[in-house]
């Protein structure tokens, strides 16, 4: 993340690609259908774009979230949804979520809707705290701000 970027346009990117990710679940789920593409899609956006989130969070958004006063508590029950995340991404891969697979049984598509859901809704639930967070603090959560708080 840049220093001009927020979690807030994270976020929005990520909403974007849960959307295309959601719809090839979906036809994988509901339909029966193996769509090449889309389980590409599932496997890079669980693989590359959700669990790297979540160390990124961890890594560098939380340590800024609890320098502008966001309780341990709240954090540890970010930290626990993540976790939840990471079981579900094992789960999914234990049922058979690989790039190379020539197929994705029903039960390893239900585990990733299961992620999926997860993501969003855990996505949502951080959207709603780390904006409180900034409107209470006058702060953002960029790099920038961040900075600046740790100059004062």
């Amino acid at each position: 993340m840049t220093e001009f970027h927020s979690i807030h346009h994270e976020h929005a990117r990520l909403a974007e690609d849960l959307e295309r990710v959601r719809a090839a679940t979906r036809v994988i789920r509901d339909d029966g259908v193996f769509d090449p593409a889309g389980y590409r899609e599932l496997c890079r956006f669980i693989n590359e774009v959700a669990l790297p989130h979540l160390k990124h969070e961890e890594d560098e958004i939380f340590p800024r979230a609890a320098a502008l006063g966001l309780e341990e508590e709240v954090l540890a029950l970010l930290r626990r949804d993540h976790e939840q995340l990471r079981v579900l991404s094992r789960m999914a891969r234990a049922w058979g979520l690989d790039p190379n697979a020539a197929v994705l049984p029903h039960d390893g598509a239900m585990v990733v809707d299961r992620f999926v859901r997860a993501f969003d809704a855990h996505a949502r639930h951080e959207e709603a705290i780390f904006s409180e967070l900034e409107r209470g603090s006058g702060q953002s959560l960029t790099d920038r701000s961040v900075k600046a708080i740790r100059l004062r």
